[in-house]
C-alpha cells in the first residue's frame, strides 16, 4: 500500500487506504430485451496491443502493459480522446479461456497499482484459466488523470492544512474554504475532462475494452465500488454478460440518492460506512478475547479494551502525540488514527501488503504506549544537516483526491453546505469520532462544481445474460451486507454467496471455500445454491 495522498482519500476509497498496521512496520425495472439504448454510442474494434511491462511497471514476473485510446464522449467519436493504462496477467496454464475483467475498487482505485499487489489473491485455477485485465479508470492514475493543479506541492498549500476531517467549528469553516477552492480549481483547469469520467463513462469503457480483447461475452469481477461500476454496466449492457461477480457491494440507489439531487445525507453515510463502528466495536471484543499475546492492544476486559481506545482518542483530542519507529519518530493527530484505524478494519488477517488486525492491535498499543508514557522528545538532526541535498521538484503527474472526487461527484447528489454542521452533530453522537471521518471525506462534493455530462442512474434492475453471484462478508466495515442483499434483488437469477466474518470483500479476505465456488462459477457458469453460507479460513487474531 502506497502512502496516502494528501488528503486521505474519501472515504468510499477505503479500498485499500494506508491502514494503521503500516506504521507499526514502520516502527424500476429495466431487461434484458430493453437493454439501455446505446444507438448513440459509437464502439471500436481496433485491437489492444499488449507488451511486457518494463521498469517500474514490471512489477510481477510476466505481466504485460497496454495504452488504449478511447473517446471521451463515445457521443462524439470522432472527437477528442483520453488514454486508457492497462494490465494483464496471461493465463498461467499458457492457455487461455477468456478474459476475466477486474476493478480494484475506489473509486479511483488503479490496475496498475492495486491489481498486480492483489494478482495471487485470485483463486489458482481462475489465474490459470483466464487472462485477467485491469485497467486505471479514465480520469485516474496513469490513464489521462483529473488534475487539478500544476503539482503536487500547489495543491497541498491550499487542502494540506485542513487534514482528514475537522473537530472544530473554526476547522470546519477553513476545510469547507479549501474544499470549496479545490473545486473551483477542478471547475477551470480539468473541467472538460472531469464532466466525462462519471461510472457511466467507464462502463462504456469497459464495453469498449471486452470489443477490444476479442468481443466475447463478459467476464467481470468488481470489489467495492466495482460493484457499482458493475451494476452500472449490467444496467447498460445486459445481453453481454458470461460471469459476473460483485464482491463487497454498494447499493446503486443509494449510491445516486435514487437520482434525487436533493441529498439529506452524503454519500458514505448513505451507502452505510457509519456501520465501521459496529466492526470496530468487534474488533475490540475479538482483541480482548484472544489476550495480549495475541492482540497487543488486548486490556483484562473487553469494557477496559474499549476504554483504552477512548482515552487514547482523549489523548490525541489535546495533541499529536510522537512515538518511536524503526524509521524514527513518528507523530500521529487524532484525525490520523481514526482514519488509519477506520482504513485498518478492512483486512481483518494478513495479507501481502496488509498485517490486518493484529497488525492494527501492535500499532495502537505502541501510540497508546507513547501517549500515556511519553519519552522525552527526540533529538533533532542540526538545521544545516542536509543543507547541500538540493530538494525535489515537485511532480508535475501526480495523484491527488481529485481523481477520486471527480467520479464520485459526478455519479452522486451532495447535500447542501449549511447542513454539514448539523450532520456532523448526528453523526458523531451516532459513531463518534468515525462518523465524522465517514461524513466529511464526502463533504468535497457539496463544494463540487462540474456536472457530469453522461452519468448512468439507474433503473437498476435487470435481467443480464448470465446470472450473476454476489458475495459479501457477515461483518464489511466499508459496505454492510444489507448493500448484497439488495443488489441480489436487483440482479434478476443471481445468487448470493455469504461469507461469514470479518473485513471488506471476500477477496482481500480469504475464504478457500468461497473461492472455490467463485472459481467454478467464473469457469463454468456453475452457480452456488440459494443461501449457501462460507466461513473464513482464520478468524481475526488466530495464530
Amino acid at each position: 500500500m502506497s502512502p496516502r495522498p494528501l488528503p486521505s482519500r474519501p472515504r468510499f476509497v477505503r479500498l485499500i487506504a494506508v491502514p494503521i498496521a503500516v506504521i507499526a512496520l514502520a516502527l424500476a425495472g429495466c431487461t434484458a430485451e430493453e437493454g439501455t439504448d446505446d444507438s448513440e454510442w459509437t464502439f471500436s474494434d481496433a485491437p489492444v496491443s499488449w507488451a511486457a511491462c518494463a521498469g517500474d511497471d514490471a512489477v510481477i514476473d510476466g505481466l504485460e502493459c497496454a495504452t488504449y485510446e478511447v473517446p471521451l464522449d463515445y457521443a462524439d467519436a470522432g472527437g477528442e480522446t483520453i488514454s486508457l493504462a492497462l494490465r494483464r496477467m496471461p493465463a498461467a496454464s499458457g492457455e487461455s479461456q477468456g478474459t476475466l475483467f477486474f476493478n480494484p475498487g475506489g473509486p479511483g482505485g488503479t490496475g496498475s497499482g492495486q491489481f498486480p499487489a492483489w494478482y495471487e489473491l485470485f483463486p489458482q485455477t481462475v489465474r490459470d484459466a483466464f487472462d485477467l485485465v485491469s485497467w486505471d479508470p479514465r480520469g485516474v492514475g496513469e490513464s489521462t488523470a483529473v488534475q487539478c493543479y500544476p503539482d503536487a506541492d500547489a495543491e497541498g498549500e491550499v487542502i494540506g492544512p485542513v487534514g482528514d476531517f475537522p473537530l472544530t467549528f473554526d476547522e470546519q469553516q477553513a476545510w469547507n474554504e479549501a474544499y470549496a477552492e479545490l473545486g473551483e480549481a477542478c471547475a477551470s483547469n480539468a473541467g472538460d475532462l472531469a464532466a466525462h469520467v462519471s461510472t457511466g463513462d467507464t462502463a462504456r469503457d469497459l464495453e469498449q475494452l471486452r470489443r477490444a480483447t476479442g468481443g466475447e461475452p463478459l467476464n467481470y469481477w468488481g470489489v467495492s465500488y466495482g460493484t457499482f461500476l458493475g451494476m452500472t454496466y449490467a444496467n447498460m449492457f445486459p445481453d453481454q454478460i458470461r460471469s459476473f461477480v460483485l464482491d463487497g457491494n454498494l447499493s446503486p440507489q443509494n449510491w445516486t440518492n435514487d437520482g434525487d439531487p436533493d441529498a439529506q445525507q452524503t454519500l458514505g453515510v448513505r451507502i452505510g460506512s457509519l456501520d465501521n463502528a459496529e466492526v470496530l466495536d468487534q474488533f475490540f471484543v475479538l482483541c480482548a478475547t484472544a489476550g495480549p499475546d495475541q492482540c497487543a492492544f488486548a486490556a483484562p476486559t473487553v469494557q477496559q479494551t474499549r476504554q483504552k481506545w477512548t482515552d487514547l482518542q482523549n489523548i490525541l483530542a489535546a495533541g499529536p502525540v510522537t512515538f518511536s519507529s524503526a524509521a524514527g519518530p513518528r507523530t500521529i493527530t487524532l484525525t490520523d488514527l481514526v482514519t488509519d484505524v477506520d482504513n485498518g478494519m478492512d483486512v481483518s488477517a494478513p495479507i501481502p501488503g496488509a498485517q490486518g488486525w493484529v497488525g492494527t492491535a501492535t500499532a495502537l498499543q505502541t501510540i497508546y504506549e507513547a501517549a500515556t508514557n511519553p519519552a522525552p522528545a527526540p533529538a533533532q538532526p542540526d538545521g544545516d544537516a542536509s543543507s547541500d541535498a538540493a530538494p525535489e521538484p515537485p511532480a508535475t503527474t501526480y495523484v491527488g483526491p481529485e481523481q477520486a472526487l471527480s467520479i464520485a461527484c459526478g455519479d452522486a447528489a451532495a447535500v447542501a453546505p449549511e447542513r454539514i454542521p448539523t450532520l456532523a452533530v448526528e453523526v458523531q453522537q451516532q459513531a463518534g469520532y468515525s462518523g465524522l471521518a465517514t461524513l466529511y471525506f464526502d463533504v468535497p462534493c457539496s463544494f463540487w462544481q462540474v456536472k457530469a455530462a453522461d452519468p448512468y442512474t439507474g433503473p437498476w434492475k435487470v435481467k443480464t445474460s448470465q446470472p450473476a453471484l454476489v458475495v459479501n462478508t457477515t461483518h464489511d466495515p466499508s459496505t454492510p451486507y444489507k448493500n448484497a442483499v439488495q443488489n441480489s434483488d436487483l440482479l434478476e437469477g443471481s445468487v448470493l454467496l455469504t461469507v461469514n466474518g470479518y473485513g471488506h470483500t471476500s477477496l482481500l479476505n480469504r475464504s478457500t471455500c468461497a473461492d472455490d465456488l467463485i472459481a467454478a462459477y467464473i469457469l463454468d457458469g456453475t452457480l452456488p445454491e440459494a443461501g449457501t453460507f462460507c466461513a473464513q479460513d482464520k478468524q481475526p487474531f488466530q495464530q
